[in-house]
C-alpha cells in the first residue's frame, strides 16, 4: 500500500472512522470488531451513519486533547514528548518483526547481524509517531503550528471520499465497501510485490 494512503488512513483514525490501513486489510475478526466500534463511537445518534457534524465532533475532540492553552492551535510544546502509539500500529510492527524473525531463522547466516538490527530499527522508528512529524504534516502555511482549520482539512477529505453517495454522511455500506476495497488493492499490491 502507498505511503500516502497510509498517511491518509492515519488522519481517519484521528476522526475515529477507522482504525488505520490495517484494518482496511484485515480479514480477522478483532480488525473489525476493532472497526465497528470506531464506528459506533462516533455515530453518537445511532442511526447507523456517521453525519458531517458527527465527524467533525470527533476531529474537534481530538484536536481540544491537543490543545492544552486552549489558543486554537496545536504548538510543538503542547503536544507529548513521546507521541501515543496507536495499538494498530504497534500490532502492525509486531506482525512486521515477527515476519522478519522467521526469514531470518529460515535463511540462517544470509544476514548479517548488523543488518537484522539496522531493520529492526528502521522498522520501529518508521512507525514511531514524533511531535515533529505531526506538526509537519498539517502545518500547511508553514507558521510552525497546526490550525482546527489544518487539522480537520485531511479527515474531511477523506470523509468525502467515504460519502460514495454525496449525502453528507458515511452509512456502514459505504464504510464497509471502501474498506473491502481497500482491502482488495492491499492484498493486489503484496501480490504484485512479492509479499
Amino acid at each position: 500500500m502507498k505511503q500516502t494512503t497510509v498517511v491518509s488512513l492515519a488522519v481517519l483514525v484521528m476522526a475515529g472512522l477507522a482504525t488505520n490501513s490495517s484494518v482496511y486489510a484485515a480479514s480477522n475478526a478483532e480488525g473489525h470488531e476493532d472497526r465497528d466500534a470506531h464506528f459506533a463511537e462516533v455515530d453518537t445518534n445511532k442511526d447507523g451513519a456517521i453525519s458531517h457534524d458527527e465527524m467533525m465532533a470527533r476531529v474537534q475532540s481530538k484536536f481540544d486533547e491537543f490543545d492544552t492553552n486552549r489558543d486554537g492551535f496545536l504548538e510543538l510544546a503542547e503536544l507529548p514528548t513521546v507521541m501515543p502509539v496507536p495499538e494498530h500500529m504497534k500490532q502492525r510492527v509486531e506482525k512486521r518483526r515477527a515476519k522478519m524473525q522467521k526469514h531470518m531463522l529460515e535463511h540462517k547466516g544470509e544476514m548479517p547481524e548488523k543488518m537484522q538490527k539496522h531493520m529492526a530499527k528502521k522498522m520501529g522508528e518508521r512507525h514511531q509517531p514524533t511531535r515533529m512529524r505531526f506538526i509537519v504534516k498539517r502545518d500547511t502555511d508553514g507558521d510552525e503550528r497546526v490550525s482546527f482549520e489544518e487539522f480537520y482539512q485531511k479527515p474531511v477529505k477523506h470523509f468525502k471520499k467515504l460519502d460514495t453517495n454525496g449525502d453528507g454522511s458515511v452509512s456502514r455500506e459505504e464504510f464497509n465497501d471502501m474498506t473491502k476495497h481497500k482491502g482488495k488493492k492491499h492484498h493486489k499490491g503484496k501480490r504484485r510485490h512479492g509479499g
